[in-house]
């Protein structure tokens, strides 16, 4: 659930659909049925430029920040994007702060729309970074992987991770 405007109520239920109700002193009444299709793939994508990203493997950085893309047009990164960052806080030996490394996106807050209809939501903005061939830097990725990394250009990064979903 969540507030769309002033006096309304958007509630997700089940895989397709989405009810937006109005709020009235004593009860709701529907006002429309909105289709899984009439979200656009702006609003399914939510990581823009100078956006802050989590570094969740072990190559020593700690945040970096978005200032790029890499292969798409758009102004925004989404789960399984790669994108230019720089690295603000670093330890270690393996990457040093003020860096610019390749980077993908593993978890990002906005909720991302599958099209099947689920979507997956994480609590945090987050990325592995990557070496300039697109190997993952660290050897340990400390997050839960999603099936969009179920490719085999993603089949290092995989066997890196823990856990899959």
């Amino acid at each position: 659930t969540s507030k769309a405007d002033s006096g309304s109520l958007v509630i997700q239920c089940r895989a397709f659909f989405v009810l937006e109700f109005v709020i009235c002193k004593h009860a709701l009444r529907t006002v429309r049925l909105i289709t899984y299709d009439d979200y656009t793939e702006r609003s399914r994508s939510m990581i823009p430029k100078h956006a802050f990203l989590r570094i969740v493997d072990n190559s020593g950085a700690r945040l970096a920040q978005v200032i790029g893309f890499y292969g798409q047009q758009g102004r925004a990164a989404s789960i399984g994007d790669v994108v230019k960052v720089v690295v603000k806080e670093a330890r270690g030996e393996k990457v040093e702060a003020g860096t610019m490394r390749k980077a993908v996106v593993v978890e990002q807050k906005f909720p991302f729309h599958r099209k099947n209809g689920s979507h997956i939501q994480y609590l945090r903005n987050a990325a592995v970074l990557l070496s300039e061939k697109g190997q993952p830097i660290g050897n340990r990725v400390k997050s839960l992987l999603c099936p969009e990394f179920n490719k085999p250009r993603w089949a290092k990064l995989r066997s890196l991770s823990k856990r899959l979903f």
